[in-house]
């Protein structure tokens, strides 16, 4: 005979009785009772008058109407969320029209004060994400959407988010801000165009490093991803310089999580790959390393040479930063780096600009009156790069000499730069202040250059 249970149906019996209880004389003298009917143990020996059972009904549903019930209100909670989230990204996806201002870190030292001055300079440069208040305070729940176990990118909500956190903690390991192109590429879901997934979940797992609230949960599944893709990208070298500037993220990150040995390993890899690829010697009028091979093409366009020279100053700033803060070698001679400091402005006509014609290196920067220590009109992305270059070897040389020999080795061309950096920054009222004085003596000029060798270390 074959029984059907129908889970809807309620039980036959609308009455449930409880678990025994003791009878009223031993409940009221708070004594064990056996629950012997019609007489308990208890009456018996003390010789009650009678023994009296209460009994206790009450009305029950069925458990599995009270489940239901729990998956529905689930179920209402799910729909809610997600459809507040697609809201979320609806709005983020809106076209903005703000105007595009210059932006500071681009721009030579001498300008920057007037700027300033003149009030043309927001205090932030570009917008790249909605400021619809709910993305940035709303707390999710990852695992209520697919994406977050699937092989799906973030929904549009959680990458403006995350883009977000990244470009307000970009100029830690990079004063030459990305472009507004670099962001909005990372919301196209297509994989094979734009930048390579390595860098993508790269950027989104130094986001989440960076975060402090519930972002900080997407951390495992992120790195997870980044650390996949980047050996599907050295598998079949696909975007290679994406996979350097992935792989210099992912390095920034260790160190991010106090993971400092790690982070050094992976950045003397990154130094080394990024020299298999020609990074080191990007200079006019070619671009690209003459009589060495290269895994990378010659660069067809401005854009992307600016883009190599800022990837190859990223890995040398955080390389010689790391090479003087554990008291290690450099992993390559200054000599065979050639690549220029800087990009120049697009020149008119065809005709390459002075900087162009009279590049200088990292090894310029120790020759004396060659002028490469003159950073009046310098970026703050080319500052950062030599002050990386000069603090490793000032760490070389305070092992390897004396005190007195330390004093002559490097008391020139420290005096040099001090002195281009100090009148540098005097030109610059708000950063000083107004200094009364005729000229700075030796002192402060050591003391100004070593605090800001100090501030590019740690932003570094």
């Amino acid at each position: 005979m074959e029984i059907i249970l129908d889970l809807n149906d309620p039980p036959a019996a609308d009455l449930v009785q409880r678990r025994p209880v003791p009878c009223v004389a031993c409940r009221a003298k708070k004594r064990r009772c056996n629950f012997g009917r019609p007489i308990c143990i208890r009456c018996i020996r003390d010789g009650e008058p009678e023994c009296v059972y209460a009994v206790s009904i009450v009305k029950g549903r069925p458990r599995t109407v009270i489940l239901q019930q729990k998956v529905h209100d689930l179920e209402e909670q799910v729909v809610s969320l997600q459809s507040a989230i697609d809201a979320a990204g609806r709005d983020s996806l809106k076209p903005t029209s703000k105007p595009r201002y210059p932006r500071i870190a681009v721009l030579p030292v001498r300008h920057v004060g007037a700027l300033e001055e003149a009030g043309h300079v927001p205090r932030r440069q570009y917008s790249l994400v909605s400021s619809n208040p709910w993305q940035f305070q709303a707390g999710f729940d990852p695992l209520m959407s697919s994406w977050y176990t699937t092989n799906e990118p973030p929904p549009s909500g959680v990458i403006a988010n995350l883009v977000k956190i990244f470009a307000q903690k970009e100029h830690h390991h990079t004063h030459d801000p990305r472009p507004i192109e670099f962001y909005d590429s990372l919301y196209d879901p297509d994989s094979t165009s734009g930048p390579h997934p390595a860098l993508r979940n790269a950027v989104f797992l130094l986001a989440c490093g960076y975060s402090h609230g519930p972002l900080s949960q997407l951390e495992p599944m992120l790195l997870r991803r980044t650390v996949y893709y980047l050996e599907q990208s050295l598998a079949t070298a696909d975007r290679l310089l994406d996979y350097i500037e992935a792989y210099t993220l992912l390095s920034i990150y260790q160190a991010f999580k106090g993971r400092f040995q790690q982070s050094l390993r992976n950045i003397s890899a990154a130094m080394a790959f990024a020299f298999a690829c020609g990074l080191h010697a990007i200079r006019p009028p070619e671009w690209h390393p003459i009589g060495s091979p290269s895994l990378l093409p010659r660069p067809i366009h401005r854009f992307e040479i600016r883009r190599r020279i800022r990837i190859w100053w990223m890995i040398f700033a955080l390389n010689r930063f790391g090479s003087a803060a554990v008291n290690i070698d450099k992993d390559y001679d200054d000599g065979r780096i050639e690549t220029v400091w800087e990009l120049s402005p697009e020149p008119i006509g065809g005709s390459p600009s002075l900087k162009e014609t009279n590049f200088s290196t990292v090894s310029s920067l120790f020759v004396l009156g060659n002028g490469a220590a003159y950073v009046y009109n310098d970026t703050a992305n080319a500052i950062r790069s030599k002050c990386a270059a000069i603090i490793e070897r000032a760490a070389r040389i305070s092992i390897e000499t004396t005190s007195s020999m330390l004093h002559c080795c490097s008391n020139i061309p420290l005096q040099a730069f001090s002195l281009a950096i100090f009148y540098s920054a005097k030109k610059r009222s708000t950063f000083l202040g107004q200094i009364r004085r005729a000229g700075p003596s030796h002192s402060e000029c050591y003391q100004f250059t070593s605090l800001s060798f100090r501030r590019a270390s740690f932003r570094g």
